[in-house]
């Protein structure tokens, strides 16, 4: 039997407080996310024909298939960016974590 969860990856502004961005974190587990991870990053793109280089907010979800889009749907409401980039992708887990995942979004922050 094979076990997934679905991964999305989205990005924030740098110049965001860690608060805002720990607030953005829970809204996701609100709307499903079993895990929200976010680390620093610097990313370098086009945008409106110019090369931009700006430091972010690196957002990455674990969520069981149930909540994917509950938790997309957020994403795109809460997002401050006008085009966000918003990445999602099934990869396979380990038995437990997949329980657990699935388990977890249903109940996550007083959800059942």
């Amino acid at each position: 039997m094979t076990h997934s969860v679905y991964l999305i990856q989205t990005t924030l502004p740098g110049s965001l407080f860690e608060a805002i961005v720990g607030e953005f974190k829970c809204n996701l587990l609100r709307s499903g996310a079993a895990c929200v991870e976010h680390q620093t990053i610097s990313s370098m793109y086009v945008w409106k024909g110019e090369v931009q280089s700006e430091p972010e907010w690196k957002i990455l979800a674990s969520v069981s298939e149930p909540f994917l889009p509950q938790v997309l749907a957020a994403i795109e409401e809460l997002h401050p960016y006008e085009t966000p980039q918003i990445l999602h992708w099934k990869v396979g887990s380990s038995s437990k974590y997949s329980k657990w995942a699935n388990t977890s979004g249903s109940a996550s922050l007083g959800k059942a």
